[in-house]
């Protein structure tokens, strides 16, 4: 029996004995031996030995009835969590070849649920770009041969769960690394509210908007990573419970908002031809679909590239050959001009200006958000202004200067506001984006699946029974 690209129909077939966990691991390491040469997608690879002891352990738990919920199944994950048995580089020269006593929490979260980690996952350096061009390891493509990126910064993670190299995949979504690489790639990018899955041993980049999400094939995938990684942690204290999920009057239709303001000019039209059609598919389901105002969405991307690179900065300086990193070696282009843009964000005359300037419209952000989910259940909303990624070439050389950063104009807000956020690929491959209240994955989960059956099931398929009332 082949390995499905799902973790429960693959944990089922364990469960009933139809597939081993040597076939599931003897499955990835083929996806990995003949797609990571061309892809770039892991940068560094568990060897076949210890993965099939691994895979031996996983068998006897089958055989004596204690399998645990992912148990042999093969994830990856990003280079910026810190593992015991693997390097951890950031994929930066200045991190080359070190390695951390322990384990993330995600990555020990990830094992004691029976996860097996097959390789440590590509990405720009420190998290710094939105193509997975910025790698020491060189840059993480698609498979086809088109040359065209994964998305960044978690596109090596992206790209492993696409090809079948694992099953799921973590990373981290600091402004859309998540959500942009699963759009790219045709895969499920799931950030959930900040601070909802610890952040203990993910190498920061900007602290107030780091967030551990999940990569995988399908929403429900997506949802079970994140039952078993969201648990309070002592030693992050951003890590809280979630709140009691509101729960919504059922005896009103579902309302899902549509932001005004993510209708750009530049929007390829093929992505707003494909939100058009998802937004008439849940008007047919029953849903109500509404027009909301985030006014702040254009002005949120500049506050974003000056908070988080000043939060970089900060975080970037212990690695001065000293106390960390290599001395010889230095930071790739993109990082040095983040860690320069936050340093004079920072300085004596520009503080003022810029920095506190970029919280007011932080604030502001949060508060159009707010007042918006008074009204409305979700949003949904593309989640790149493209339908396809760049390719290398269209990255190096880039039509306007400020190409790169304006990829994110969709993800950012989100990001600002620590909402939970998950990319689903709708027709056609082009990725939309749910967003919800903060702490209510829930919600956000329930419409993407919803989002998901239609596209797989046809346009009519988004309720079933009573329809939206069964929230």
């Amino acid at each position: 029996m082949s390995v499905a690209r799902s973790i429960l129909a693959t944990r089922t077939a364990l469960h009933a004995g139809r597939l081993t966990p040597h076939a599931v691991i003897d499955s990835a390491l083929t996806a990995i031996s003949q797609q990571n040469p061309t892809c770039n997608a892991l940068v560094h690879v568990a060897s076949e030995s210890h993965l099939l002891s691994q895979a031996a352990e996983a068998t006897e738990r089958y055989r004596s009835g204690t399998p645990r919920a992912l148990e042999g199944i093969p994830v990856a994950i990003k280079d910026n969590f810190v593992t015991s048995d693997m390097p951890t580089t950031c994929a930066s020269a200045v991190l080359g070849g070190y390695c951390s006593p322990f384990d993330a929490t995600a990555v020990r979260l990830l094992r004691e649920a029976g996860a097996i980690v097959v390789g440590k996952a590509n990405m720009d350096e420190f998290g710094m770009g939105s193509f997975n061009t910025n790698s020491a390891h060189g840059a993480a493509v698609q498979p086809g041969g088109e040359g065209r990126v994964a998305g960044g910064s978690s596109g090596g993670s992206a790209v492993a769960v696409k090809t079948g190299m694992a099953l799921a995949a973590i990373g981290s979504d600091t402004g859309g690394s998540v959500r942009l690489p699963a759009a790219y790639c045709g895969v499920v990018g799931l950030k959930p509210s900040y601070g909802s899955i610890s952040r203990f041993g993910l190498v920061p980049y900007a602290n107030s908007l780091d967030t551990v999400g999940v990569l995988a094939n399908n929403v429900a995938d997506a949802a079970l990573l994140h039952d078993i990684l969201s648990h309070p942690d002592p030693n992050d204290m951003t890590c809280l419970p979630a709140p009691p999920t509101t729960k919504r009057n059922p005896r009103r239709p579902l309302t899902i908002g549509v932001p005004a303001e993510y209708n750009q000019a530049q929007l390829d039209p093929a992505v707003r031809e494909t939100w058009s059609r998802a937004l008439t598919a849940f008007e047919a389901a029953g849903a109500d679909v509404v027009p909301v105002h985030l006014p702040s969405t254009v002005p949120a991307l500049a506050a974003y590239y000056v908070l988080a690179p000043a939060e970089a900065a900060s975080n970037l300086a212990k690695y001065d050959g000293v106390r960390y990193g290599k001395p010889r070696d230095a930071f790739g282009d993109e990082v040095v001009r983040r860690v320069l843009v936050g340093t004079f964000a920072l300085s004596a005359g520009a503080h003022e200006s810029y920095y506190i300037h970029a919280q007011r419209l932080r604030r502001q952000v949060v508060g159009e958000f707010t007042a918006a989910f008074t009204e409305v259940d979700a949003m949904v909303c593309p989640a790149a202004l493209t339908a396809q990624a760049p390719t290398i070439d269209e990255v190096k050389h880039p039509k306007s200067g400020d190409s790169a950063y304006v990829t994110d104009v969709f993800t950012v807000p989100a990001s600002l506001a620590g909402l939970p956020a998950v990319v689903v690929p709708a027709w056609d491959g082009v990725g939309l984006q749910v967003l919800g209240k903060w702490g209510d994955a829930a919600m956000v989960l329930d419409v993407a699946e919803r989002l998901e059956r239609m596209v797989v099931m046809g346009d009519d398929a988004g309720v079933d029974g009573e329809g939206w009332a069964e929230f």
